[in-house]
């Protein structure tokens, strides 16, 4: 369910003022009710703002979110625009390029950062990275020289792509009173030196179909966890631009990673209906994007298999009593742990059990806290040049699947060793 309010507390502050000025009463359960939003979403936001008392939001009481500055633009001939303004901007985003050039009104795919200079605002200092706080800020900026690929870009292809072949129309349906099965691939890494790594993936699919067999599955939902992909580009460098090492091409790596997942679609349509979730990760946000938006365009006629290749870093639903988030897990642990609480806040508040699911560190932990089991799993790839160098090396290679029971949670765990 889509919420009605905004997750951004500058949206959320300029929405009470304006509630206060229409007459509504200086109180968060008056003002909650006012924006429809959870009064604890208020607190939330308005206290990332330093905003501790609803009165605080009167007119002659509300801190400035933006003092008075002189803003101003130069242009260059060579094409540059350097820009000096004052900008809200939560605290971990300080260091950001790409906030930053969204700060300053630039997009990130016409224009590169050459510089930034940032001062904090009256000498303040967060106390936390998801604080707002305000900054002088002063940056460079020229044209991109060749613009690269954007996800615009990918939408606007495959919107006309004609399919080589007509996939089937039909999957198996649905039983009733049965359970939900989850197949997570985390951290694929094709591309890597990891030889074998379809024939690993095949293995993982085959053995999860022998232990589901004897279950009445409604539906069966797989979830590469990002970092599909070794590298992001003809460079092979990550989305972040850091080179690596590659065994494949970049045609033979996307093409590996097309036969990986229609394969395990295919043979698992064959019991339920499918629904794949996209996460991208630090390594592959551009091209495991234009894979998912690949398989959206491939499945569209099939009934049964849903593709979800929304660029979202987290995704989730609701399983009966249960909510399972998905997400790369490229964060600190700590604030993933939060992202239930702010991602998936109203599916929270409805269901009785709570999981995060995500990779990126390549081995197996779980941590509960708060009500939420965050679970951190394995991956199928051997260690590359840069783990085996950092000593990051002896976690088990392996995959794992869930079922979830809709009125009493999770059923079984599934783990599929190689």
């Amino acid at each position: 369910m889509t919420p009605k309010f905004s997750q951004d507390p500058r949206e959320t502050l300029k929405r009470c003022q304006q509630a206060l000025a229409d007459g509504c009463d200086a109180s968060f359960a008056a003002l909650a009710r006012a924006l429809e939003m959870p009064s604890s979403t208020l607190k939330y936001h308005l206290k990332s703002l330093n905003i501790a008392k609803a009165k605080d939001l009167l007119a002659e009481k509300t801190p400035a979110i933006q003092p008075d500055y002189l803003e101003s633009v130069q242009h260059y001939e060579s094409g540059e625009i350097s820009s000096d303004r004052l900008i809200t901007i939560f605290a971990h985003e300080a260091k950001d390029p790409l906030a930053l050039l969204k700060a300053h009104g630039f997009d990130a795919d016409e224009w590169d950062l050459l510089g930034a200079t940032s001062n904090m605002w009256h000498g303040m200092r967060p106390n936390d990275a998801g604080q707002l706080i305000n900054l002088q800020s002063k940056i460079r900026v020229r044209p991109k020289q060749i613009r690269g690929i954007t996800l615009a870009d990918i939408d606007a292809f495959l919107q006309s792509y004609t399919l080589p072949r007509a996939p089937r129309k039909q999957t198996s349906p649905g039983k009733s009173g049965g359970v939900i099965a989850e197949l997570c691939l985390a951290d694929l890494h094709i591309g890597n030196s990891t030889a074998d790594i379809e024939a690993r993936a095949a293995a993982v699919v085959s053995q999860f179909i022998d232990d589901i067999s004897d279950l009445d599955v409604l539906k069966i939902y797989i979830v590469p966890l990002g970092d599909f992909y070794h590298y992001d580009s003809i460079k092979r460098t990550t989305s972040s631009g850091t080179p690596l090492e590659s065994s494949l091409l970049p045609s033979e790596m996307f093409e590996t990673g097309e036969r990986i997942l229609i394969a395990a679609i295919d043979a698992l349509a064959d019991i339920a209906p499918v629904e794949l979730i996209g996460i991208n990760g630090n390594h592959d946000e551009l091209l495991s994007y234009t894979l998912f938006r690949t398989l959206k365009a491939w499945y569209r006629e099939t009934l049964g298999v849903q593709i979800d290749a929304e660029p979202a870093h987290t995704k989730h639903r609701e399983f009966g009593k249960s909510l399972v988030l998905w997400a790369h897990g490229q964060i600190p642990a700590k604030r993933l742990q939060k992202l239930i609480y702010h991602d998936a806040r109203e599916s929270f508040g409805r269901t009785a059990y709570a999981e995060i699911h995500s990779g990126h560190l390549h081995s197996q932990n779980v941590e509960e806290s708060g009500g939420v089991i965050t679970r951190r799993l394995p991956s199928l790839t051997d260690a590359d040049a840069w783990h085996q160098r950092s000593g990051f090396v002896g976690s088990l290679r392996a995959s794992m699947g869930f079922i979830w029971d809709l009125e009493r949670g999770l059923k079984r765990i599934i783990y599929v060793n190689i």
